[in-house]
C-alpha cells in the first residue's frame, strides 16, 4: 500500500514516550509502530451490518501451554489434549489434533466444555468451564477452538492477569 497521506493526533507525553520504547524494543520507527498498531486493530475488526464492531474484548497473549479439553461425546465426557496458543481474561484458542475433530465439527457456539492447565512457573492447575466461540480447521492435522471462560473466580482472573501482565513468561 502507498504512503501517500500524513496523519497527526496530539497525546499524552507519557502514551509517547511509551509507544518509543515500544518501537524501539521492536526496532521500528515510532511512525511504522504506531501504523502497525492500527493494522492490527483493524484486522481485529468484524463488520457487522455496514457497522465496525470489535471481535475481543481482551487483548490476547501469544503463548504454548499443554492443555486437557474435555467435551461431551454422545452422552459421555471424553478428555483430549491441546495445546493453549493465546489466552486472555476472556478465553483461549485451543490447537487440538485432528481426532477431536470428529467430535467438535458439528458442536455449535456455546457447547459447553472444561480445560485443565498450568500456566509457566504456576504449581495449581486451573480448572476453567468454558464455552466454545468457533471451531476453525487450520491444516489436514489439527483444528484450532476459540472459547470463551465461563465463571471465572476472582482467584483465578487474579492469576490470569499476573500472567498476562509479566512479559517474562511464556
Amino acid at each position: 500500500m502507498t504512503k501517500n497521506t500524513t496523519l497527526c493526533f496530539r497525546t499524552a507525553l507519557e502514551l509517547k514516550e511509551t509507544l518509543k520504547q515500544n518501537a524501539n524494543r521492536k526496532a521500528m520507527t515510532l511512525s511504522a509502530f504506531i501504523e502497525h498498531i492500527l493494522y492490527e486493530y483493524l484486522e481485529h475488526q468484524e463488520e457487522c451490518d455496514g457497522t465496525e464492531k470489535e471481535r475481543r474484548q481482551h487483548l490476547r497473549r501469544q503463548t504454548r501451554i499443554p492443555v486437557a479439553v474435555k467435551a461431551k461425546d454422545g452422552r459421555t465426557m471424553k478428555s483430549y489434549a491441546g495445546t493453549i496458543e493465546n489466552i486472555s481474561l476472556g478465553g483461549v484458542g485451543i490447537a487440538v489434533p485432528d481426532t477431536f475433530t470428529n467430535k467438535v465439527r458439528d458442536a455449535s457456539q456455546g457447547t459447553e466444555m472444561e480445560i485443565f492447565f498450568s500456566l509457566p512457573g504456576e504449581e495449581e492447575y486451573i480448572r476453567m468451564h468454558c464455552s466454545l466461540a468457533r471451531v476453525l480447521m487450520l491444516n489436514g492435522q489439527e483444528i484450532h477452538l476459540g472459547a470463551a471462560f465461563q465463571n471465572v473466580t476472582p482467584n483465578i482472573f487474579d492469576t490470569l492477569q499476573s500472567f498476562l501482565d509479566n512479559k517474562n513468561t511464556s
